[in-house]
């Protein structure tokens, strides 16, 4: 179980990274 908590954290990071990598890069873009 923790093992699992610790992957979703993992994931989460990732997932907020893309949004901020696509929000600079729309913004970059407009």
């Amino acid at each position: 179980m923790l093992m699992a908590s610790a992957v979703v954290r993992c994931g989460g990071a990732l997932g907020l990274v893309a949004l901020l990598w696509l929000a600079v890069g729309w913004g970059l873009s407009a």
